[in-house]
């Protein structure tokens, strides 16, 4: 990703989640300078897992990779920051919003998304169809899918843990259960639809 290209996705995606994100967080507060930061580190960090994990040097990474390291790259420059004092003897870091890794995990998510509709605008339209959906995120037994995906980003960010290789499985996993659950779900209403039409055409049977 050409810095022109990066500064255009970042006035259409990235500023307006962060307005969003603030807007619904109070004291947080945004320095657009860090997306500089943002930029620079998400294209070492592109280089660096080239280098020690592929072996060819000069093949691209897949689109997982590739957002796992914008994901990172926000979350390694702090690009939300906030008012809050840790110094405080009532602070308690379970009680402080997620903020970066939850814009992460929203810019990873419109990323893929994004490298798919391109992907399949002009060959796949059943695809590019699925993928212009809201985003469908798994059924969880506590909480919801993407407060849970950032309460781990949030943690493992503390234990130093986060790496591109988990960052672009959750990726990966996200593309795979979006589109088999939008095709469940196609399924599911199609079924009712026949359902409802076969019970007209008794009910009309059945009248004359």
């Amino acid at each position: 990703m050409k810095r022109e290209v990066f500064d255009k996705f970042a006035g259409s995606v990235i500023k307006p989640l962060i307005t969003q994100i603030c807007s619904n967080n109070s004291g947080f507060d945004f320095n657009e300078a860090t997306l500089k930061g943002v930029y620079e580190e998400y294209i070492g960090l592109k280089s660096i897992f080239r280098q020690q994990f592929m072996e060819s040097k000069i093949d691209l990474l897949d689109r997982h990779k590739v957002a796992a390291c914008m994901m990172l790259a926000i979350i390694k420059n702090n690009v939300i920051t906030s008012d809050v004092d840790e110094s405080d003897s009532t602070f308690n870091i379970d009680k402080l919003p997620r903020v970066n890794e939850m814009l992460a995990f929203h810019v990873g998510i419109t990323m893929v998304v994004g490298y798919v509709k391109e992907a399949s605008a002009n060959n796949d339209e059943e695809k590019h169809i699925i993928f212009s959906a809201d985003p469908i995120y798994p059924d969880t037994t506590h909480g919801d899918y993407a407060t849970n995906i950032v309460r781990s980003l949030f943690y493992s960010n503390l234990t130093n843990t986060l790496n591109i290789p988990f960052l672009a499985q959750i990726l990966f996993d996200f593309e795979y259960i979006h589109e088999l659950r939008y095709k469940l779900n196609e399924y599911e209403s199609n079924c009712k639809c026949n359902v409802i039409r076969t019970n007209e055409t008794i009910e009309e049977e059945t009248a004359h």
